[in-house]
């Protein structure tokens, strides 16, 4: 289900292919890897016939011997079809090929793959010419004896051509009973309105009747996001909604999700009804959540599985922790990470941290690796390094796939400043565990984009052994000399634990970090700007 690289489509490119399927003026779309992210680098407008065009990719400076691309080339009318173009020159970097060829599949299907009816890999130029172009053609044209399974395969294949609408970068409106003729039943509606009016988790799975054509409900209920993944049939094909509480991102604090399952082993007959109708119904389903009081956000990028096990077990966003390299000279400061990597991972809460095994950001992870959490590490390319992590050195170094760290997502960014955007986009809120001089900037950072509205998220920090106590009497200073509002008191929540330091050791700090993350309450309804949320990760292995 998940693209083996993480990388998605911008939001410029989408709109630019977008823009190009519907004016049909642009015969190329060049598009590279960048900042973890597929991006619109230039569009060319037809010139000539295909054949005559296919020349203009021979020049350098739009694609480079040694530098690989994605290339979007439409054919000639009547046609509306377009092909996708794999260029990854033989002289290409390793890690390079690597990176164009894991982002392949999610990138065609983030797109909307049935508008590409043939695709091109191009080691080199010679490739990319009409002479090229045209023995491909005249191959692809040959007969090719069919099995009986194939013969099937080619069906769906048609089936899904004829019935799916350009799902990648803007949808069209539909309504209840359209598409392919599946007709809802009274319950199932009925079900996906009171999903909208619910509160926690819920879930609704619908199945095809296929001998009426008509969606009917298989199940309705509150689930727990970790049995998402086990709820969904495993054998026969199903849609399903899935609602969560989601406050970062929406403004009602709900959002919804829509999944198409189809595993592999459903006979091929049900494969080709669902996924004709797979279109229809998100969009119905979309129409009757936004038509509620208040309207309902349902996730605009659909769940696509062949599998229900793959399924995420939890939806919630991620906590960014900055803390320390070092481990410090008390005790209390390591129990406090501890506790707090085990908290949120029990929580279904992902780590978002520093990427580092040593000190305090060692143990948090830790914690969270043992607790069976999801850790991810945002690490700048400059502290990279095939040694590990150096004392020896001011420059603390990251060694990605130091033993025992195998299930820790590594991002490698370029920027320091790129490290702390990566970490804030993919949080919904930010704890600080005692540090130097990089946890005081980075938490203050952040505090600062919540006064200046760029976002409205907690920071929490922990205040172990009364560590953040200087800062708290600096943030009232600042208030007695007129340089900070009153009201930005509360940007900052200080955790004190007991009043007796000696008990610091035996306290719950990761319990008191939820509890205070859970009872933040949003200061605006319209932050300034929205974090892009497309993942990006790279396992480490």
């Amino acid at each position: 289900m998940s693209a083996l690289s993480g990388i998605t489509v911008s939001p410029d490119l989408a709109s630019a292919f977008a823009d190009a399927v519907q004016s049909s003026s642009t015969r190329f779309i060049k598009i590279l890897i960048q900042n973890e992210s597929l991006v619109h680098d230039i569009s060319i407008p037809i010139d000539g016939s295909f054949e005559q065009d296919l020349e203009q990719l021979q020049r350098d400076d739009i694609l480079p011997a040694d530098s690989p691309a994605y290339i979007l080339a439409k054919v000639d009318p009547p046609s509306s079809d377009w092909i996708s173009i794999y260029y990854v020159p033989d002289t290409a970097q390793v890690r390079e090929k690597m990176l164009y060829a894991s982002t392949r599949v999610s990138f065609m299907k983030s797109l909307g793959s049935t508008l590409f009816t043939d695709s091109i890999f191009a080691t080199s130029k010679t490739d990319l010419t009409a002479e090229a172009y045209v023995s491909h053609v005249r191959h692809n044209a040959a007969p090719h004896p069919l099995s009986k399974r194939e013969q099937e395969l080619a069906d769906l294949r048609a089936t899904e051509n004829k019935a799916a609408t350009y799902e990648g970068s803007r949808a069209k409106a539909s309504h209840i009973g359209s598409g392919v003729g599946l007709n809802w039943s009274e319950e199932v509606e009925k079900a996906v309105t009171d999903l909208g009016g619910g509160v926690g988790n819920g879930l609704v799975i619908i199945a095809i009747d296929t001998k009426s054509e008509t969606l009917v409900l298989h199940f309705s209920g509150d689930i727990e996001a970790d049995s998402l993944s086990t709820s969904l049939p495993s054998s026969e094909p199903c849609y399903a909604l899935f609602s969560w509480p989601n406050t970062s991102e929406t403004d009602n604090g709900r959002e919804v999700v829509f999944i198409y399952s189809c595993p592999s082993e459903a006979p091929i007959k049900n494969r080709m009804i669902y996924s004709s109708g797979s279109t229809s119904t998100y969009e119905a389903a979309k129409n009757i959540l936004t038509s509620l009081i208040p309207p309902i956000a349902i996730a605009s990028r659909k769940i696509e599985t062949s599998n229900p096990k793959e399924l995420m077990s939890s939806t919630k966003s991620g906590i960014a922790v900055y803390c320390g390299s070092s481990s410090g000279n008390r005790q209390a400061f390591a129990v406090a990470a501890k506790s707090l990597g085990l908290a949120l991972a029990k929580d279904g809460r992902p780590l978002v941290y520093g990427g580092g095994s040593k000190g305090i950001m060692g143990v948090v992870s830790s914690g969270a690796l043992e607790g069976g959490g999801r850790v991810i590490g945002v690490v700048p390319q400059a502290m990279v390094a095939g040694g590990g992590e150096d004392e020896k050195v001011s420059t603390i170094k990251v060694h990605i796939n130091e033993a025992g760290r195998e299930k820790v997502e590594t991002i490698v960014v370029d920027t320091m400043h790129e490290r702390k955007v990566e970490m804030a986009k993919r949080a919904e809120g930010f704890v600080g565990l005692p540090g130097g001089f990089g946890t005081f900037e980075e938490v203050l950072e952040v505090t600062t984009w919540t006064q200046l509205g760029i976002h409205d998220k907690p920071v929490v920090l922990l205040n172990v052994l009364s560590f953040w106590e200087p800062l708290r009497t600096l943030i009232k200073s600042g208030i007695d000399a007129g340089f900070i509002k009153p009201a930005s008191e509360r940007l900052i929540h200080f955790i004190d634990g007991p009043q007796n330091h000696e008990e610091h050791e035996s306290f719950d700090w990761g319990k008191a970090t939820l509890e205070a993350l859970d009872n933040w309450e949003r200061g605006r309804s319209d932050p300034l700007f929205v974090w892009s949320t497309a993942k990006t990760t790279y396992n480490s292995t």
